[in-house]
């Protein structure tokens, strides 16, 4: 197995900053032979939520242990998945996690969709505490928890938004609907708010362009704090409001789209850009704006003292330096190397000898020693007649 965070770093201590970052901005490693779109997805979204709820001075999570012994992609998520030294450990890990899924009835070619909301994904994630929309669901008439499965706990905190179906409804009728009074195998039962760390979003958009939904207006959720009557469950009152921003969303896989792609935000709305960002799951020529697409979108719950951001960053940044980028100036500079024998590349000087440099007659000259001819003009003239640069343009550096 690649080696864990957790062993490395304190994730509960001064070093949770560098955790966020590893989690944040290294995908998982592998070939674009063995590239697994769906799996990778789900594995960057894992990330995105540890580094969100399970970092810094926090309580520890009582159920994860058990659930990383039964679920391997949650072991596997927490992985440095550090420098190309690691690649072919990190492989290992890979391959180790496809023959456990196998065993458990999982395809690891599966897609987005069906990996996060697997049964195995369901158990040992989405229905714990931090994950539950809904609270404990009461029967009316005995006022007592009805027993519900754990496919069934996730499922009904996976927040639905379908605009094909639902033309124009509004994000917060969407949340808000989750709750109240609602008949199930023909008992009436109350779903309470539960107040979740992370919030799952099932979002389809309209095709009508006059009313399909961007960007701005599912950056931020929020989730209702209800008051219910005892005497009349179905009479709730709002106290007040959760609120979330976005975290990570998933293009899914349908008929118009073979392949998943996802994307990662910061607490502050900024579109995270990582160390390496495979093409296989990383795309920037897709918005949540499109026509046509269907998108799983993850939200985290604000924390204390932070507003609503008042920063309004786009949907994508793109990178100064995209992955191919990098490996074509490693390939650049090999070259290079290859064309300078070793005595001659020691010899190598970024500026020629002083000899070489022609002199030129000075135009002008100030009193208190400062030169402005067109040779020294913007230089300061040292006591020992050497002169110095003054303000030099740092940004036309090479790197």
């Amino acid at each position: 197995m690649t080696e864990d965070i957790r062993n490395r770093y304190n994730i509960r201590g001064p070093q949770a900053d560098i955790v966020a970052a590893i989690l944040e901005g290294r995908p998982p490693q592998f070939s674009s032979r063995d590239a697994r779109p769906g799996f990778d997805c789900l594995i960057v979204v894992l990330r995105r939520i540890f580094s969100h709820i399970m970092l810094g001075p926090v309580p520890a999570i009582d159920w994860l242990a058990d659930s990383e012994k039964e679920n391997p992609i949650l072991r596997y998520a927490w992985g440095l998945f550090g420098d190309e030294t690691e690649v072919e450990s990190a492989n290992r890990a890979r391959h180790q996690v496809f023959d456990e899924l196998h065993s458990k009835g999982l395809d690891n070619q599966g897609s987005f969709e069906e990996l996060c909301n697997s049964s195995l994904m369901n158990k040992t994630f989405w229905s714990q505490s931090e994950f539950r929309l809904t609270g404990y669901h009461v029967d009316i008439d005995t006022r007592k928890p009805v027993e519900v499965s754990h496919d069934e706990l996730a499922d009904t905190s996976l927040v639905k938004l379908n605009h094909v179906d639902h033309p124009g409804r509004r994000l917060h009728e969407a949340v808000n609907g989750s709750f109240g009074v609602k008949t199930k195998n023909e008992k009436k039962l109350l779903l309470q708010p539960h107040n979740p760390r992370i919030v799952r979003l099932m979002y389809t958009p309209s095709p009508n362009e006059t009313i399909r939904f961007g960007y701005d207006m599912l950056r931020h959720l929020e989730v209702p704090i209800i008051e219910f009557h005892p005497n009349d469950p179905e009479a709730g009152v709002i106290k007040g409001w959760i609120r979330y921003s976005l975290l990570a969303v998933v293009r899914l896989r349908d008929e118009q789209h073979p392949t998943e792609f996802v994307r990662t935000y910061g607490d502050r709305g900024e579109n995270l850009i990582g160390e390496r960002e495979p093409p296989s799951i990383v795309d920037n020529c897709w918005s949540i704006n499109d026509q046509h697409g269907k998108y799983m979108m993850f939200y985290g719950v604000m924390t204390d003292g932070h507003d609503l951001p008042n920063a309004q960053f786009p949907e994508v940044s793109l990178p100064s330096l995209t992955e191919d980028d990098v490996k074509m100036m490693k390939r650049m500079e090999c070259y290079l190397d290859s064309l300078l024998d070793e005595d001659d590349h020691q010899k190598l000087q970024l500026t020629p000898p002083p000899s070489s440099i022609p002199k030129l007659p000075l135009t002008e000259e100030s009193q208190d020693g400062q030169r402005t001819g067109s040779v020294n003009a913007g230089r300061t003239v040292s006591s020992g007649g050497q002169s110095e640069p003054q303000n030099p343009d740092i940004s036309k550096s090479i790197f």
